[in-house]
Formats: structure tokens, C-alpha cells, sequence
């Protein structure tokens, strides 16, 4: 079997996977449609097409010139703008682009399959369908959010992703103790702590939202995790219980984790 996988041509095997990878985005659409009965940009056939486009304007490219995938590419969003002001024409209520954006993510797809790049045109794949599939729990929970919360989720950003790079990693003091970057990550830490508390409990409740936090962060950190969960106990806005649930859960995550290095590290320390 080996043997006969070795003898086709790798072209031939971009072009089934470009085809496959336009079928798998295609397929997800061709359901929305069933399910909805509205019509959508298209479906099974029409993205997989797509991508074998795509495939084939990267094999071509070598042999003609560069210049043809990228008209094969303008001539895809040609459709697709017909197709999107022809729809938008027709139909009174709003509409979206996700097919459109999904049909152009196809022809990258393909494309990057004949590039071989097979991986990244996978990764891409899976996780357009992803996205796909939470279309409905992704516009339930944006109506569920608050300024409050989205200016919580700023802060973090700014602290987390601005602030942190920016801090330089070496001691000031005398005794090289006080190193404003490991400050600041402890900061960091017990910040993310929280806000993926909150994010959980939001999703699945204070109760369980809070353990699974506890138990996550307490991989990483079980100081953390407590300080937070004390943050936490003077808003109210879990019970009491709960956080104590997530406290306990975070220590017994780190006494396995550190069960598990060592393990690795001394396995005659880990049976003793």
C-alpha cells in the first residue's frame, strides 16, 4: 500500500486534498442550508470547485507564471462579489459574508495544498469548521456581554500582552531580588487566573465554571489560583463553597503535576 502511495504523483495528491478540503468547508454550509432554507453562496460542489482552483492556479504557477494564481484569485472574488451584491439585491433582511470569506479561505486551502503545505491547509480547514459550528453558542454569548466586561478584557490585554514585553527581565536592587518582569508576571498570572475564572463562569456557571478554573490554574499555579479565588470571595458574585471547591481542586492539580515531574525526573524519588 505504501508502495502504491509512493508512485502517484504529489500533484495528484494536492489536488484530492484540495478538493477534500473545500468539500469538508462546503459540507458544513450545504447543512446550514438544509437546516435554515436560506440560500447561502453554495454548497458541497461549489467549494470544492473552489479549491481545486486554487490547487491548480499553485501548480500552474511554476510551469506559466505567477501571474496566473493570481488571477485565478481575482477572478474568484470576482464571483464572489456578483454573487454577495446579487444576494444582497434580492433579500430585504441583513446578511452576512461568512460564505463568501469561507469560499476564499477555500481557495487558500487549496492552494497551500499545492504549495505543500498540507499541514497548514489542514490546521486552516479545522479550524474554519470550528468556527463554523459555534456560529449559534458565538452569537449567544456576544449578546451576553457588558461594557464591563469587555473593559475587563482590555485590561488584561494591555497588561498581559503590552506591558509584560516591555518590562525588562533583570534585577535592580542590590540583592537581586526585584525584578519588575517576574513582578509583573505574578501580576499577569493572577489576573489570567481570574478572568478565566469569570470566562468559565460564564459559560458553564459559577460552580463549575470556578472548579474547572481552580483545577486548570492550579497546574500552573495554586498560589495564584488561591489569591485569586480570595479576589474573588469578597465580590459575592460565587459562592462561597465554590471557591473553596476551586481552591481544593488547585491543590491537588499541583500535587499531580509535581508528581508527574518528578516522575519523569527521579523515578526512584517518585516511588519512594
Amino acid at each position: 500500500m505504501a508502495e502504491l502511495f509512493a508512485n502517484i504523483d504529489p500533484r495528484i495528491i494536492s489536488i484530492l486534498l484540495a478538493l477534500g478540503f473545500g468539500a469538508v468547508i462546503g459540507l458544513e454550509r450545504e447543512i446550514v442550508i438544509q437546516r435554515t432554507g436560506v440560500n447561502d453562496f453554495g454548497g458541497v460542489r461549489t467549494y470544492s470547485f473552489i479549491g481545486l482552483l486554487g490547487a491548480l492556479s499553485g501548480l500552474l504557477a511554476e510551469p506559466l507564471s505567477p501571474f496566473f494564481t493570481i488571477a485565478a484569485f481575482m477572478g474568484v472574488l470576482f464571483l464572489i462579489a456578483i454573487a454577495y451584491f446579487a444576494d444582497r439585491t434580492h433579500r430585504k433582511d441583513k446578511i452576512g459574508m461568512t460564505g463568501e470569506i469561507t469560499a476564499l479561505i477555500s481557495f487558500t486551502t487549496g492552494l497551500l495544498s499545492a504549495l505543500g503545505l498540507t499541514y497548514l491547509a489542514l490546521v486552516t480547514t479545522i479550524a474554519v469548521i470550528t468556527v463554523l459550528s459555534l456560529r449559534r453558542w458565538l452569537h449567544g454569548f456576544a449578546k451576553g456581554l457588558e461594557n464591563e466586561e469587555i473593559y475587563a478584557s482590555v485590561k488584561f490585554g494591555i497588561i498581559a500582552f503590552i506591558v509584560l514585553p516591555l518590562l525588562p527581565d533583570k534585577t535592580f536592587d542590590p540583592w537581586g531580588v526585584l525584578n519588575p518582569h517576574k513582578i509583573w508576571f505574578l501580576i499577569v498570572l493572577i489576573s489570567g487566573v481570574t478572568f478565566l475564572g469569570y470566562i468559565l463562569s460564564k459559560v458553564l456557571g459559577a460552580r463549575k465554571g470556578t472548579a474547572l478554573t481552580g483545577f486548570v490554574g492550579g497546574i500552573v499555579s495554586s498560589t495564584a489560583v488561591n489569591l485569586s479565588m480570595a479576589q474573588r470571595s469578597k465580590e459575592r458574585s460565587v459562592p462561597i463553597p465554590a471557591l473553596v471547591m476551586g481552591s481544593l481542586l488547585a491543590q491537588a492539580s499541583s500535587f499531580m503535576i509535581t508528581g508527574f515531574e518528578i516522575f519523569l525526573l527521579n523515578k526512584e524519588l517518585f516511588r519512594y
